[in-house]
């Protein structure tokens, strides 16, 4: 790992030099993972069988996975704000889980005006969130690159990642 925990030390690099990097640093921590794809339509709408209704991105993302969805009541709130890259980069917000044995994965691709571009989920076969963390990252840099997006700004939640 580079100093800072920063794998790429803040340099540019190509897509498959940066799948490489994640790769490597993958294999170093754990023997092997298996992982598959369940991908999601990128468009505004998606067919989920009979009687199922989805009305947001997250609520079909949710269901996709077989989420069962819960209210919860917020302890407290934290601002968050989502900035939109300058022209001509997209931006890609990926994020990964691990709950009850069940591991998951999914990114979401915007625009510079904020446009939503596509996304996708997965279910994967790891038992890491750092795992299903660098992953999303994988897969949503393989997405891009097989969309002839170049210019695409990474975020996370994960630090480590």
């Amino acid at each position: 790992m580079a100093r800072n925990g920063n794998l790429f030390n803040n340099a540019k690099i190509n897509s498959q030099a940066a799948i490489t990097k994640i790769r490597t640093a993958i294999a170093l921590s754990a023997s092997s993972i298996n992982n598959t794809t369940d991908s999601i339509s990128t468009s505004a709408t998606a067919n989920f069988g009979p009687g199922v209704v989805a009305d947001t991105v997250a609520d079909r993302v949710l269901n996709r996975l077989q989420v069962e969805q819960r209210l919860v009541r917020p302890s407290g709130y934290v601002s968050v704000s989502w900035k939109a890259p300058t022209a001509p980069w997209l931006k890609v917000n990926t994020d990964g889980s691990v709950r009850d044995s069940v591991a998951a994965c999914g990114a979401i691709f915007r625009d510079y005006t904020g446009g939503f571009l596509g996304g996708f989920s997965c279910r994967l076969h790891v038992s890491s969130v750092l795992h299903t963390e660098l992953l999303a990252i994988i897969i949503a840099i393989e997405q891009a690159h097989q969309r002839g997006w170049f210019h695409v700004w990474i975020e996370s939640d994960s630090q480590i990642a």
